[in-house]
């Protein structure tokens, strides 16, 4: 069981608001703390709701807005406050030996890696506008023939073997 469970097990809210100096009547209401509240309207039990704000949750909820908590830090308070003895079990850490963590990389390695990927990219870009360069030179293929069973695409310009459409746009 994690330190959430254990609190929420063994304090209430009633009891945490009594803890801290809120008047719970015998009807478990009280004046809410988390606005300008004349007459009783949060009602608090094992969690807690104020009728007139709408703010609600649970004992770990109350103490983290009460006191501008995170919620591990309320947790922590709580068991604190109420001498609730909160056990760590090593075993259960979450970065085990199983687990491996990745290797941060540094500041060299990412420079390393971004101009890896530039020059692939300029590469790539340098051979598309050469394709276009060399279809723009052998004109526009207007009348398109395409006879993929005999492997040949062709228009009446020119006449190119499937194979060789294939190493151009299939590099590697």
């Amino acid at each position: 069981m994690n330190i959430f469970q254990v609190v929420k097990e063994n304090v209430t809210a009633r009891q945490a608001a009594e803890q801290y100096g809120l008047k719970v009547n015998k009807n478990g209401m009280v004046c809410c703390p988390f606005h300008d509240d004349r007459h009783p309207s949060m009602k608090v039990d094992k969690g807690f709701c104020c009728f007139a704000c709408g703010t609600k949750g649970d004992v770990i909820t109350f103490v983290a807005d009460f006191f501008h908590l995170t919620p591990l830090e309320a947790a922590k308070k709580l068991a604190e406050d109420f001498r609730i003895p909160i056990f760590t079990d090593s075993s259960k850490k979450r970065n085990t030996g199983k687990e491996k963590e990745k290797p941060k990389r540094t500041l060299y390695q990412t420079e390393k890696k971004f101009e890896e990927w530039e020059r692939k990219s300029i590469r790539v870009l340098s051979d598309y506008l050469h394709l276009l360069k060399e279809w723009k030179s052998r004109k526009k293929l207007q009348t398109k023939r395409y006879n993929l069973s005999g492997h040949t695409v062709g228009c009446r310009i020119c006449s190119v073997r499937l194979s060789e459409v294939r190493k151009t746009f299939c590099r590697r």
